[in-house]
């Protein structure tokens, strides 16, 4: 048996195919750290913008840390605590500060509150809206 020129004798010549064309093995790790960071930074993301307070239950805060201290809230912060309680999202809180903006607007020095019933009645729903939210205001320590 004769071999020809230019192939060595035992070895099988390889027949030339299509090249397989080879990714870098750095492609899968690299897309598997890329996929886990943002995932991570949504996960963060959603966590920041969900942890954001009611404005009511703020407004219940505020109540409650005037009464706390004993210190009367003042005009200003009345109406922003107000304004607070009728953006909140829970319907508690914004019905009782569309009523408690209702009596703001219709006091006046002379006469602050037009019927004492409605106030008593409101305090009472906003005590209560507040603590079904977490906040408890303690009038127990309130000035005589």
């Amino acid at each position: 048996m004769t071999y020809p020129l230019g192939e060595p004798a035992g070895e099988v010549p390889i027949p030339p195919g299509p090249t397989a064309r080879r990714r870098p093995r750095w492609l899968l790790p690299a897309a598997i750290v890329a996929a886990l960071l943002l995932v991570g930074v949504t996960v963060v993301t959603l966590g920041i913008v969900t942890s954001r307070e009611d404005p009511g239950v703020t407004a219940c805060k505020m109540s409650a840390e005037s009464a706390r201290t004993g210190v009367a809230l003042t005009k200003v912060d009345s109406d922003r605590a107000i304004d607070l309680l009728r953006q909140s999202g829970h319907e508690n809180l914004r019905r009782v500060g569309a009523r408690l903006a209702t009596i703001s607007q219709t006091s006046t020095d002379e006469s602050p509150f037009a019927d004492l019933r409605d106030v008593m009645t409101i305090a009472a729903e906003y005590t209560s809206a507040c603590a079904q939210h977490g906040v408890v205001i303690d009038l127990s320590n309130t000035p005589d």
